[in-house]
């Protein structure tokens, strides 16, 4: 799945006297669990007044008015406006990214049958929709054991600059010893995987069918 870059929208009107204003966005990542927007204003009397609103979906504004600084904690997209009132009026927009929070939307299959014919070569975990959306998770760790309690398989990963986290079919595994090794035996395996976001940590565990 193509991922999307980070975007801001930015409108700024220059007036005669120079007053222009725009915004600075930080903790953009996935792993960031607040979004920090700065205002960055130039021109003018320097008596500001800031006043900032949810435009896009409309929704009240969680945070306090009349600062330069904001942190938000979101549950969704949205559009901010900022509106800077001087001796005139000048606006911006910004897209702020929703924060990764809730429960996750998690497919783990329980067969693999890596015998390159291009079926279930790979254990692959996807979103519930069983495709390659967002699973609402910045983190996880995967161990594979066999029977005998050896891990045969290891992974982990954290996702800090897309702001959608890991997505369906960043987590798999291709039926080898430690990803590069031999084909492991058939038989039964046991699974692990904690996924993390920014209000939990889930532990998923059960176990893969490895057949050929």
């Amino acid at each position: 799945m193509k991922k999307l870059a980070f975007m801001i929208l930015v409108l700024v009107c220059n007036y005669a006297h120079g007053l222009s204003v725009s915004i600075a966005q930080s903790g953009t990542g996935a792993n960031s669990c607040t979004r920090t927007l700065t205002a960055s204003v130039s021109g003018g009397s320097g008596n500001y007044t800031y006043t900032r609103s949810i435009v896009t979906p409309a929704m009240p504004w969680p945070g306090p008015n009349n600062v330069s600084v904001v942190n938000l904690t979101l549950n969704q997209t949205v559009d901010v406006n900022l509106s800077l009132h001087d001796n005139v009026l000048n606006q911006t927009t910004v897209t702020v990214y929703r924060i990764l929070t809730g429960s996750f939307s998690v497919f783990i299959p329980n067969l693999i049958t890596p015998n390159g014919d291009g079926f279930n070569d790979n254990w692959i975990v996807t979103n519930a929709a069983k495709n390659f959306s967002p699973i609402n998770a910045y983190g996880y760790t995967l161990t594979i054991k066999n029977s005998g309690n050896t891990q045969v398989y290891a992974a982990s990963g954290l996702v800090v600059t897309s702001h959608l986290g890991i997505i369906g079919g960043d987590i798999q595994w291709n039926g080898r010893v430690n990803g590069t090794g031999s084909i492991v035996l058939v038989g039964t395996y046991s699974y692990q995987l904690t996924l993390v976001n920014c209000s939990q940590s889930t532990l998923y565990t059960g176990s893969i069918r490895v057949w050929y």
